[in-house]
């Protein structure tokens, strides 16, 4: 099967909102990212209203609709979580000095190079300020280090070798939320004012790392498939001003946007600008013929195909699937349990909730032995397995994971 990935970039309005269950308190909390679910409804609404693919069709369902449509698994397509900037969070196995002056929540970590961070069992002239330490391949745990007390680098994003601090959630009073509905402000019975967590809107200033916000990520969809590939040329081909603006590097307004280019998301169906700046491929990972370890790190949340079962911490299904690791081993791994839920929503309807289905935080990352990546093939197929996602849920983009990246330097000692 033939893969094609666009890389999506979409530039909200007004603040999102993404809820993931019910009010805390007097909190009605959001996810962090766009997740695909919400893309995908937001797609669907595209292609109606722009009448590329009017949902009175069978193919627009198999395309849209959930798995369970019959015929839906002809229509091989991920949509992707989207993040702000494009930046996932930062794997778990990574690790800081208690109290240095480098956490996140303080001020970007200095070391842009962290991706060579220090493997030696001493930490002698370590400054905090400028170092995070990977725990993946390494021969020892984090209070195996003398002197200095480590704790697990938390609310952290990377991008191109760069740490940042993830950006929180703004707070919105409103009042309180309509018990049909789910939503904020609209004819909640116990008044009073309540707060909603949003994520940030588009902005086109602002300081370094974020001196543009915006939401982005890889749209994966199988390009033999005529269906597919004449649906998303379309918003390829009206991105065409935004990609030549990409090209010359000059300014573009997004927000002179025309409906060919506009999609609505969230529960407050929030309008937002979409482009498609460019194709894209994963990074084939740096293997030889004789490798036998290798490690995945994941950028989305992941689930087993198998909701009876809890994927933390990493069930082998999520790798046995993925090519040449069906008979991996797990040397160690660093994982954390979430969970996710939501609501299946059509215009004129009531919101239908979904029930809660663990799931793999992302960030989760595992070091395998006994892979056989024996060829150029089959390493460019799990390279692209981890494009499309592993486990349960890849159509709305759960299960996405990176190949050796290089955070985690498998040692030739070893045996890689």
């Amino acid at each position: 099967m033939n893969y094609t990935a666009y890389r999506l970039y979409l530039y909200p309005f007004e603040p999102l909102h993404f809820g993931y269950g019910g009010q805390r308190g007097n909190v009605l909390p959001t996810l962090p990212y766009i997740p695909g679910r919400a893309l995908r409804g937001a797609l669907a609404g595209w292609a109606n209203k722009n009448g590329i693919l009017p949902d009175t069709g069978s193919e627009f369902m198999k395309i849209f609709g959930e798995m369970t449509t019959p015929g839906a698994d002809a229509y091989a397509v991920s949509f992707p979580f989207c993040y702000l900037n494009g930046m996932p969070p930062a794997p778990l196995s990574l690790f800081e000095v208690k109290g240095g002056g480098g956490h996140p929540r303080h001020a970007p970590l200095r070391q842009n190079t962290y991706r060579l961070a220090w493997r030696r069992k001493s930490l002698a002239g370590f400054d905090p300020a400028d170092y995070v330490l990977d725990f993946l391949c390494r021969n020892e745990w984090p209070a195996e280090i003398e002197e200095y007390n480590l704790q697990p680098l938390r609310q952290a994003v990377v991008e191109d070798g760069g740490i940042y601090p993830a950006h929180s959630p703004a707070m919105l009073l409103r009042a309180a939320h309509d018990e049909d509905t789910g939503r904020v402000g609209e004819g909640g019975e116990s008044g009073g004012l309540h707060a909603e967590e949003v994520l940030p809107r588009a902005e086109v200033h602002g300081d370094f790392p974020f001196s543009e916000r915006f939401y982005c990520g890889d749209l994966v969809f199988d390009s033999g498939n005529d269906g597919l590939r004449n649906l998303f040329n379309a918003l390829f081909e009206a991105s065409a001003p935004f990609q030549a603006a990409c090209e010359n590097k000059s300014e573009y307004d997004w927000k002179e946007v025309g409906r060919k280019n506009l999609v609505f998301l969230g529960r407050r169906l929030t309008p937002a600008a979409v482009f498609v700046a460019e194709t894209v491929t994963p990074d084939v990972p740096a293997c030889q013929p004789d490798d036998t370890r290798v490690t995945l790190t994941f950028t989305s949340d992941a689930r087993t195909a198998d909701l009876s079962v809890n994927p933390h911490p990493f069930d082998p299904s999520l790798w046995q699937s993925c090519p040449g690791l069906d008979r991996a081993e797990k040397i160690r791994c660093f994982s954390a349990r979430a969970s996710t839920n939501g609501a299946v929503h059509v215009p004129g309807t009531s919101f239908s909730p979904l029930g809660t289905v663990p799931v793999l935080q992302a960030g989760s990352c595992v070091y395998l032995e006994k892979a056989q990546l024996n060829t150029p093939e089959v390493i460019n197929e799990l390279a692209w397995k981890g494009f499309m996602g592993t486990g349960g849920d890849t159509r709305n983009g759960f299960g996405r994971f990176t190949v050796n990246d290089m955070m985690h330097r498998i040692k030739t000692e070893q045996g890689a």
